[in-house]
Formats: C-alpha cells, structure tokens, sequence
C-alpha cells in the first residue's frame, strides 16, 4: 500500500511529464509565460489562440525536456521557407 505522500508524488510527477508551457517571444527576445496546460493537443489549440492576429512568435515548450513543440509567427521558419522555395 502506497502512503499519502508517495501517491501525491505519483500524481505531481505524472502531471510534470505533460505539462506544457506557451510563451510570447517579444521583440528584444524577452520571453512572457502566458498559460501551462497538460495535454498537447489543447495546448496547441491554446498556442493557436494566442497567437492568432498577433506578429509577436509564440512558443509551446515541454516541460519535462524543455524541447519546443510549436511556434507560430516565427520569423525564422518563414525565412527558412522561403529559402527552400526560392521566392524571396
């Protein structure tokens, strides 16, 4: 039988390995946090939401690895594709 403590590590941990943090990158590259949410598809959707209309980049980071997921309105990957499609 598990004690209190150890099932409310269990629950923390299990939350930890889901989390995902959106940030709003400014112009100077300050970064703002806007939201954590656990599941990545709802995530995602929250990314969408905040970046919509907006020029500032948007970054959805996993916590656990502190990898980046998605970004949206970066200018790097806009210039990137316009190199790989020669329209510039």
């Amino acid at each position: 039988m598990l004690t209190k403590s150890a099932k409310l590590r269990g629950r923390c941990e299990g939350r930890l390995d889901r989390a995902y943090d959106v940030f709003e990158v400014l112009s100077d590259g300050m970064s703002i946090w806007k939201a954590t949410i656990d599941n990545e598809e709802e995530a995602i959707r929250k990314l969408d939401e905040l970046a919509a209309g907006k020029s500032a980049e948007f970054r959805l980071i996993h916590r656990p690895t502190m990898a980046i997921i998605a970004t949206r309105n970066d200018p790097k990957s806009q210039f990137l594709w316009l190199c790989n499609t020669n329209e510039f």
